[in-house]
């Protein structure tokens, strides 16, 4: 029987071999099976040739090895090496410290809706257990359930060592604002900024009496160590002659009433301006009174000085507009503090409060009710609101 050599197939056979492949699905023979001698290479040689070998129309034939292309250089514009230029590298850099503050204030967000959740369980677990909750305790819930609407602000507020004015300071601090209490004693300073920072607020104190230059002066200053000024609260007030008819008032003390109450007021938010112009966003909030809008005859030269407050708050909105700056007023109604004990005790007050329903909800206020409406007029919820004046008054008529 005579041996017949295998040999190589020609371009034509490869083609027809391949369509037979196709189908009747068998597979081409491997390496092992073709003898060396038909490869035409040494029988002891083991590597393999990375180069191609094309068939017809170019396609490589069966078996050989495919090299993957070669990989593109990347290139950037402005640079001929191919790696960016200094400028590119810039905004590259900021690019990626901008993902990582963003990445900070999700976590603090995170954080912050984590401890809110926390304590909502809490209280519930209390709640179905029937345990009492201290009021120490309750009061921190109550903070940390708080919304932060002026985190990173810094706020003055003068005469805020107690009532209304203590009660506003509070309430910027839970808020998230860092808060500088101001008033003429200094025990009255260190008491009330302990109070504060007993329940972990950012609170820091001045003794300043308003009328005083240089008192003012180191109010500003302190607020600029601190990083600034975001909101000025004029809290002050006084009424040296109460239960006074108009033109029943001494000299001396209308003299006081217009000094404390109104000028104090013009020269705080004038020499405030450089701060709030800094701040981008600044808030001056007013202190007036329902004495402005509703009248008693025996609020006498404090109601004329209230009305004053409510003219320097339109003028003074129209005048700071331009940078941004907002002016409003608050007035207070029949607010339960040491202020308007001689009002509430006084006979004929008493009659028209019984008779007339003076206030339609029949009770006095809570300095909360003021202070939370000043952390609303200082918040940016109220960046469109400039130029107004909110009465805290029960309901009581309050039209000029």
């Amino acid at each position: 029987m005579t041996s017949t050599l295998w040999r190589a197939p020609s371009t034509l056979d490869t083609s027809v071999s391949k369509s037979k492949t196709v189908k009747t699905k068998k597979q081409p023979p491997t390496a092992s099976q073709i003898p060396s001698t038909a490869l035409n290479i040494e029988p002891t040689t083991t590597t393999t040739s990375l180069e191609t070998t094309t068939g017809p129309h170019n396609l490589p034939k069966a078996g050989s090895i495919v090299p993957p292309p070669p990989m593109p250089v990347p290139t950037v514009h402005g640079a001929t090496s191919g790696l960016p230029s200094g400028s590119e590298v810039e905004l590259l850099q900021l690019s990626r410290r901008r993902v990582r503050t963003r990445q900070n204030r999700s976590r603090e967000e995170d954080k912050e809706m984590l401890s809110k959740i926390l304590w909502t369980v809490f209280i519930l677990m209390h709640t179905y257990c029937m345990q009492p909750i201290s009021a120490r305790l309750m009061e921190k819930i109550e903070c940390a359930m708080e919304s932060k609407r002026l985190k990173g602000k810094i706020g003055i507020v003068t005469g805020s060592t107690y009532g209304i004015g203590y009660a506003i300071a509070e309430k910027l601090a839970i808020e998230g604002a860092t808060v500088i209490v101001c008033s003429r004693q200094k025990k009255h300073v260190d008491e009330a900024v302990s109070k504060l920072r007993e329940k972990n607020y950012n609170a820091f104190g001045v003794v300043c009496h308003v009328s005083n230059a240089d008192d003012r002066k180191h109010l500003f200053e302190t607020a600029e160590k601190l990083g600034g000024l975001d909101i000025l609260v004029q809290n002050v007030g006084v009424n040296p002659a109460p239960l006074t008819k108009v033109f029943d008032c001494a000299d001396e003390a209308w003299d006081k009433i217009f000094n404390i109450n109104v000028n104090t007021s013009f020269l705080l938010s004038k020499e405030a301006l450089p701060l709030l112009q800094r701040s981008k966003a600044g808030r001056i909030v007013y202190m007036s009174s329902l004495a402005a809008f509703h009248y008693y005859a025996r609020m006498g030269a404090y109601g004329v000085s209230k009305v004053a407050l409510v003219g320097l708050t339109k003028y003074g909105s129209l005048h700071l507009a331009e940078f941004n700056i907002t002016v409003n007023c608050v007035a207070p109604g029949l607010i339960d503090t040491r202020f308007v004990k001689n009002i509430k005790e006084d006979p004929e007050f008493q009659f028209l409060l019984e008779n007339t329903k003076v206030i339609p909800l029949g009770r006095t206020g809570d300095p909360r009710d003021v202070a939370g409406t000043v952390a609303f007029l200082a918040s940016d919820d109220a960046s469109y609101i400039t130029g107004e004046t909110i009465v805290v008054g029960g309901g009581a008529m309050s039209r000029l």
